[in-house]
């Protein structure tokens, strides 16, 4: 019985280009460690009151900071960018195997009720994109800025996520 070359050469490429790769460190701590506050807008300078939060619109993309609220209408649906949680997304200076991702946390909620925390992922294999929530989806749209460097580290004020809320289709 002979062997073929070819699975064990295609098998020696993937390992070498996995030994290139240099995973993104984030300046974060794991998801796990990371304690889960009410939303008090903790991470802005001063306290948003109500009024502060951004009216938005279903299917109108709108951008959060962390901290910020955003509100459908007359206060239909609350939505807060809590925090990001892992910014492991390949720079663009650099050349890895994987894309990367980055993983937030929201708070949704409507009049009355408590707020429910949520994860989101740019990871198109979590599915993570979209939050369903009562009679409505969260979308994550865009995250900016993009890394350049591995050295790079994001300041959290710095990030502005981009979402759009509308309503369920079933």
């Amino acid at each position: 019985m002979t062997t073929k070359p070819l699975p064990y050469a295609f098998l020696l490429l993937c390992l070498l280009a996995c030994a290139n790769f240099r995973p993104v460190p984030t300046p974060f701590p794991p998801a796990e460690e990371t304690p889960i506050p009410s939303p008090t807008f903790a991470a802005t300078a001063a306290p948003l009151e109500p009024s502060d939060a951004l009216p938005i619109e279903l299917d109108i993309p709108f951008q959060l900071r962390v901290g910020q609220r955003a509100v459908l209408g007359a206060g239909e649906l609350t939505v807060e960018l809590q925090t990001i949680l892992r910014d492991w997304r390949c720079p663009s200076e650099v050349q890895c195997s994987e894309a990367g991702a980055l993983d937030l946390a929201i708070y949704a909620w409507l009049p009355d009720l408590e707020p429910t925390r949520f994860e989101m992922s740019t990871n198109p294999m979590m599915h993570q994109d979209v939050i369903p929530y009562d009679t409505y989806e969260i979308r994550l749209l865009a995250i900016i800025p993009y890394p350049k460097t591995i050295e790079e580290t994001i300041p959290m004020e710095d990030y502005l996520v981009t979402f759009a809320v509308s309503l369920k289709t079933e």
